[in-house]
């Protein structure tokens, strides 16, 4: 079965779910053990998912590729609002992934000035040992 073949269903087993979104059995008991979802046991106790523990697996694997955290998925999986059909749910993912941008954004211009501050004190060092040897970043970068 290829990953996207998965047939619409009421009930899924780990084994389909896993090649569906190319996650690991651990990876679903893990998501299993944080209540994120709550599949159902069978004989056996053969896990049994159910399609909302399908929609939550999708939600939590596009998380995890957004790079939210367990908690900031579970808070995305609490706001799901089968009224609105998930609208909520969407429109607060998207103000997430807003605010995650913007604070990267954030840390990358503190990050471009921090370095050029650095590569400063670099060519000022260089200037103040040139007539004493090697300059200083041959020497700082030479392991």
């Amino acid at each position: 079965m290829r990953p996207n073949d998965l047939k619409i269903s009421s009930s899924y087993l780990i084994g389909e779910l896993c090649a569906h979104f190319s996650l690991s059995p651990r990876a679903l008991r893990f998501y299993e053990e944080k209540g994120l979802i709550t599949p159902r046991r069978g004989a056996q106790k053969t896990r049994h998912y159910s399609r909302a523990d399908f929609n939550r697996v999708q939600v939590i694997s596009w998380g995890r590729r957004a790079a939210l955290s367990l908690e900031e998925i579970r808070e995305l999986l609490n706001d799901y609002d089968s009224a609105d059909q998930g609208r909520t749910q969407a429109q607060k993912a998207l103000a997430k992934l807003k605010d995650k941008a913007a604070r990267l954004d954030a840390q990358r211009a503190h990050i471009a000035a921090e370095i050029e501050r650095i590569e400063t004190h670099l060519d000022q060092l260089d200037a103040a040992t040139e007539d004493r040897g090697a300059p200083m970043r041959r020497a700082v970068g030479a392991n």
